[in-house]
């Protein structure tokens, strides 16, 4: 069985690194992007099974992001987990209507929290047989 593939999505990089890390221990195969616009490119070039992604970005923001991945029928169908400082329940309503798998905030999320919805949306999806 091949590892999945999570790209984590956010302009931070101790938590691009960090959250890549912790992934890479729960056997997982992690890839990094800074923002919307390289994470795009990535995804274009080698889609991951699930996308974790930050909003506020610069560049690109998480809903541009999610927006362009949605109408793009090669990779539209790919899960993806919101992990985010930013609680607005605007955001959060049109990042639902977008089809993603769950949203989560960081400050109240723990690291087993965002482990687990991984777990669960890999597993969920398509992930690699």
């Amino acid at each position: 069985m091949l590892m999945s593939t999570v790209m984590v999505v956010d302009d931070m990089p101790v938590i691009r690194e960090t959250v890549a890390k912790l992934l890479k221990h729960e056997g997982f195969d992690a890839v990094c992007a800074a923002n919307g616009r390289e994470a795009l490119e990535a995804v274009r070039r080698s889609p991951p099974d699930l996308v974790l992604l930050d909003m506020m970005m610069p560049e690109m923001n998480g809903m541009e992001f999610l927006e362009q991945l949605r109408a793009d029928p090669k990779i539209g169908n790919i899960p993806v987990i919101v992990m985010t400082a930013f609680s607005d329940d605007e955001w959060q309503r049109k990042a639902l209507q977008l089809g993603i798998s769950e949203y989560l905030v960081k400050a109240r999320c723990s690291i087993s929290q965002m482990i687990n919805s991984v777990k669960q949306h890999v597993a969920g999806g398509q992930a690699k047989q």
